[in-house]
């Protein structure tokens, strides 16, 4: 293809894309009980809302993906997805996969008071981005 580029780094997530996990619906995993549960992570997938992000210059990062982690002293993280970067205007700047490399930390915000199934939470993970990007 005329002018396209496939890119790979390793970041961390930024504070924009945390906030956006942070705002996912978090279910603890049936396969492991205690207190260092297991959790599925749901990005713009069977979620009520899209999982958008915005900087302070008014460009978009939108997440769609899942995975597991465990949280706790023998953390664990899994999954991946997609995202697409836009300019403050709404041009599409990059677009891709990203892939979870491990999980950094995790604040359990407690129970949905109606499905007590479904945990609110903040979770920081590593990923590793793909970008197809054009230029």
């Amino acid at each position: 293809m005329n002018g396209v580029k496939m890119k790979s780094l390793k970041m961390t997530i930024v504070p924009a894309i945390v906030l956006a996990l942070g705002l996912l619906g978090l279910s603890p995993s049936p396969l492991l009980a205690g207190n260092h549960d297991t959790y599925q992570f749901l990005a713009g997938e069977n979620v009520p809302g899209p999982d958008v992000a915005t900087a302070p210059d008014g460009s978009t990062v939108t997440l769609s993906g899942s995975g597991t982690f465990k949280a706790g002293p023998n953390k664990t993280a899994s999954g991946g997805g997609t995202y697409t970067i836009k300019d403050p205007v709404g041009n599409v700047v990059a677009f891709g996969t990203w892939t979870v490399t491990s999980i950094l930390g995790f604040v359990d915000y407690g129970a949905d008071p109606v499905d007590t199934t479904l945990h609110g939470g903040q979770a920081k993970l590593a990923v590793t981005c793909w970008a197809l990007t054009t230029g």
